[in-house]
């Protein structure tokens, strides 16, 4: 992918919560959140079926033309923002490579204690350390 206009980074973030839709229940304004990058269609097969991860017409922040969260305000569906309580804001950005790192393993089938080899030193290799 070639990005050939301006475009916003980033895709790991945490930050509060400065407003919220009447009809949002689990969340409310000063809340701390981390937010999960994807915003997906529910409506396609893998959708429905509680596999998003394959959604058909995802847009992940930071995908060109869908700008990232290095900027001040985002505007993004309360279902994919997490509370994170008193956790600062740099470990609430990181549990998106967390939580990659932690479906790689169960994946896997890797279980605490187990000898494994990381090939790659990327966010997702170190945090799997």
């Amino acid at each position: 992918m070639i990005v050939e206009a301006d475009h916003i980074l980033g895709h790991e973030s945490a930050g509060d919560v400065i407003a919220v839709h009447p009809s949002v229940e689990h969340l409310k304004v000063g809340d701390r959140v981390a937010i999960e990058p994807n915003v997906i269609c529910n409506a396609c097969e893998p959708c429905l079926t509680g596999r998003y991860n394959g959604c058909e017409k995802v847009e992940f922040l930071s995908t060109p033309p869908v700008p990232g969260l290095l900027r001040r305000y985002v505007n993004h569906p309360a279902v994919w923002c997490h509370k994170i309580g008193d956790m600062s804001y740099e470990n609430g950005a990181m549990l998106e490579p967390l939580s990659v790192a932690l479906a790689g393993m169960q994946r896997a089938g890797v279980r605490l204690g187990d000898p494994v080899l990381i090939c790659g030193a990327g966010p997702i290799g170190l945090i799997t350390l």
